[in-house]
């Protein structure tokens, strides 16, 4: 009997789950074979040093942050529908438009992230309510922000226009930018 190839063969050697994978449960790391090579029990929710995130289906945490890497690959990436918070922190590298939709995401945080450029057809969170986008090097503010957020922080970027920014907001936080004037804006 063949056995099962490993989802996450192309995802790198440090790939963050929280599902089958692990055999007790819980959250691990597993390598490109599926071989784990770390396990976290279920009070961390903080993980650093990773190539990617995989299938978070049995993850029970609400907050989930990883940082301190490289690269973090989010084409596998499933979250948990008690996911609510999720944060990156200090990664050279992450592609937001590859992962699937974070739909139960409603607080998204990355700080000193150098982020792929985010397409316009990129779908946020319908439940999206805060926004960090601090540090990530952006040139304007990214599009199709949904409608009903409540606060975005843009600081220390090279944000220069307010073009996309949406209608209800009740805090923005846009210090350290290349903005010289700030006009018709309610």
């Amino acid at each position: 009997m063949a056995s099962t190839p490993c989802p996450y063969a192309a995802a790198g050697a440090k790939v963050l789950v929280a599902d089958d994978t692990c055999p007790e449960g819980g959250v691990c790391v597993v390598n490109s074979k599926c071989k784990v090579v770390g396990r976290f029990n279920d009070t961390f929710d903080t993980f650093r040093n990773l190539s990617a995130i995989g299938r978070f289906d049995k993850y029970t945490r609400a907050a989930l942050t990883v940082g301190d890497s490289a690269s973090v690959d989010l084409r596998l990436m499933e979250l948990s529908p008690s996911v609510r918070w999720l944060e990156f922190q200090n990664i050279g590298a992450l592609d937001l438009a590859r992962a699937k939709p974070l739909l139960s995401v409603t607080k998204l945080w990355m700080e000193n992230v150098s982020l792929a450029p985010l397409p316009p057809t990129i779908a946020w969170s319908p439940n999206l309510f805060d926004l960090s986008l601090s540090n990530c090097s952006l040139s304007h503010i990214p599009p199709n922000l949904p409608p009903g957020m409540g606060s975005l922080w843009l600081g220390k970027n090279s944000i220069t226009s307010l073009a996309n920014l949406p209608s209800n907001l009740t805090l923005l936080v846009l210090g350290g930018n290349s903005l010289t004037e700030i006009i018709d804006v309610d």
